[in-house]
């Protein structure tokens, strides 16, 4: 569906599916409890991916009543409070222009590289550490994400634990970056440098920093005897978040296991960007 998004829609109620969004007459919305913003992108344009026309007061608004000085961007579009309102702009700026006033603009900040997003991505599987006891299978594995748009490489660990167990990533954070950052720039480019890069199939644009903010699951498989071009490795790694999957990346080899193999795996976990 191509969506007009300078098209004002409010004031009202809007429903699409099982979601809805209620605008007032100048523009503020009521976030209420597990509202997202692709949420309200799919009961106004039939997409989940129209989320810059949605922005907060400056300072922010905490009342139906108070009145909007200004508007500022919503730095992370997952991170919405219930209880707080925001602005739908294109209501907003209409709102505006009937009663004569001058539209406020959005304050322009300078966007660091790793939060700038595209859809032109490609990563390489580094290898790493794995074990796989049954009924568990866990480790961590080095990999390279690369923005084709500024040719960008960022290095992240991905940390996973399988078969419905749980862990607290949290705890080792710290430690994973810390080694991987004590390897060096010169390890990493010159890895970097001999990579079998494979495309990064997204559903919406993505930065470095939202690779951090999913959930990740990984669909391993091994087979081999040891011998040369006699071995096989599959892996799939899924990122995810509020259940829509955003990326998914396939890495296949022939030659990388060195020992007799055979097993599977499906785990789950996150990438924590170190580079």
């Amino acid at each position: 569906m191509t969506s007009n998004t300078e098209k004002p829609v409010g004031p009202g109620t809007f429903n699409r599916d099982r979601y809805s969004i209620t605008i007032a007459e100048d523009g503020k919305i009521l976030v209420k409890k597990d509202d997202w913003l692709s949420k309200y992108s799919w009961a106004l344009y039939g997409d989940y991916d129209t989320l810059n026309v949605f922005v907060r007061g400056n300072p922010d608004l905490v009342s139906a009543t108070q009145e909007i000085y200004g508007i500022k961007e919503i730095q992370d579009v997952d991170q919405i409070k219930t209880g707080e309102y925001l602005i739908h702009e294109p209501t907003y700026f209409s709102w505006m222009e009937k009663r004569g006033k001058l539209i406020p603009k959005r304050p322009v900040k300078p966007v660091k590289p790793e939060d700038v997003r595209t859809a032109n991505w490609e990563a390489a599987n580094l290898g790493g550490l794995d074990a796989t006891v049954f009924p568990g299978s866990g480790g961590a594995i080095l990999l390279i994400f690369r923005n084709l748009d500024t040719g960008t490489n960022y290095y992240y660990v991905a940390l996973r634990l399988g078969f419905g167990a749980g862990v607290n990533f949290g705890n080792i954070v710290k430690a994973a970056k810390n080694a991987i950052r004590a390897l060096g720039a010169a390890f990493l480019l010159k890895k970097a440098a001999t990579a079998k890069f494979k495309p990064v199939f997204t559903r919406i644009p993505l930065s470095a920093r939202d690779y951090e903010r999913m959930d990740i699951t990984f669909l391993t498989f091994k087979a081999g005897t040891g011998g040369y071009k006699q071995n096989y490795s599959y892996e799939k790694i899924t990122g995810y978040r509020r259940h829509f999957t955003d990326f998914h990346a396939t890495f296949e080899e022939k030659d990388r296991i060195d020992m007799p193999a055979f097993g599977g795996s499906f785990t789950s976990g996150a990438m924590i960007w170190v580079w």
